[in-house]
């Protein structure tokens, strides 16, 4: 049996860890934004209700406005875009949506009101993972034309040996 996703076939998962075979990050990823925006046209009664996945404006728009809440998002997937996450994540994503462990539910006008200055007790994010790690802007960067061993550019001063920065910037400084 077939899930069938726009041009593309994805298929159920196959062996006894529910890893995809030849599946493609593109296509469960639109799955998964299908699936979520179907869930939300049901229980609210209007197909063009959309997914926030920054926590103001799934506050803003799901919590206060339409009184929706999704449950049971996993807390060590960041709530975030679902383009930003790996496909480990989005298979987690898809196999707890396909389970009934994460869904929509309807949220009474007093909760709302309780909650109304608090957006982090609503947020499906429990544990915030923190900012990703910064990276070095001179990581993988060549500063030397392979062939002449010259450098790319005289406009501006290169250093000749070793890198910039350290490879990671600790957010304790």
């Amino acid at each position: 049996m077939s899930i069938h996703l726009s041009q593309k076939v994805m298929r159920r998962p196959e062996g006894p860890h529910h890893v995809y075979v030849g599946g493609d990050v593109p296509t469960l990823r639109g799955h998964l934004r299908r699936v979520f925006k179907r869930s939300l046209g049901k229980i609210t009664g209007d197909k063009s209700a959309s997914m926030y996945y920054a926590r103001s404006t799934y506050f803003a728009h799901l919590y206060c406005r339409r009184h929706v809440q999704l449950k049971g998002w996993p807390s060590n997937v960041r709530f975030t875009g679902l383009d930003r996450l790996r496909k480990a994540d989005l298979l987690l994503l898809h196999r707890r949506w396909r389970k009934g462990q994460m869904y929509f539910v309807v949220v009474d006008e007093d909760e709302v009101r309780a909650n109304a200055h608090h957006p982090e007790r609503v947020s499906p994010d429990i544990c915030d993972a923190g900012p990703p790690s910064i990276s070095r802007n001179d990581n993988k960067k060549s500063r030397f034309n392979k062939q002449t061993g010259l450098p790319v550019s005289n406009k501006r001063k290169l250093r000749t040996s070793g890198a910039k920065s350290c490879k990671t910037i600790s957010s304790g400084l």
